[in-house]
């Protein structure tokens, strides 16, 4: 059986397994908080489309390792409505919760904060020019290069130290 994993607002990952000929609304049982009778509040999302429970995973294209969101409609913190608001707008439910975060739930704020920031990402002057683009990083040269004698020398003494705390029991260690 394949499984999917389903993220939420308020608690952690859980993978569940699904028949690929199931219909979609099945798994609401399986993830309806205990007492819940009206599963019609459980909203689920693939890839920022919500999801029409009569089909099938199949027919939603959802594939073992595939990634869902749920949400329960109408909480006490109308948490889940806002995300499914920005849901609905296509935009991704980590970066929902994130705009929802830095917003303070303010849905119209959050919006805006989402489509600034795709403005930004579509700007052209942010991009560089092909002169910085391609040209690449040089370090600066040092003025004395260490000579290959320098490097040997080097080596020659940290072993002449090593060797005589060996032999006078220094290990260089406080003891």
């Amino acid at each position: 059986m394949p499984l999917l994993t389903l993220k939420n607002n308020r608690h952690s990952p859980v993978l569940i397994d699904f028949e690929v000929n199931d219909k979609i609304k099945t798994i609401k049982k399986q993830i309806a908080p205990k007492g819940m009778t009206d599963m019609s509040n459980i909203v689920l999302f693939y890839n920022e489309t919500e999801l029409n429970e009569e089909k099938t995973f199949k027919e939603m294209d959802i594939k073992g390792g595939s990634i869902v969101v749920y949400l329960i409609k109408n909480d006490i913190t109308k948490e889940a409505d806002k995300l499914i608001q920005m849901l609905n707008k296509g935009i991704k439910f980590h970066k929902a919760k994130n705009y929802l975060q830095k917003t303070n739930g303010n849905v119209k704020d959050a919006l805006t904060l989402a489509k600034n920031e795709k403005d930004e990402t579509d700007d052209d002057s942010s991009t560089y020019s092909d002169d910085e683009s391609t040209s690449e990083f040089v370090p600066p040269q040092s003025q004395h290069p260490p000579t290959f004698s320098q490097v040997d020398s080097s080596q020659d003494y940290a072993e002449e130290v090593l060797s005589e705390n060996f032999k006078s029991g220094e290990s260089g260690l406080n003891n």
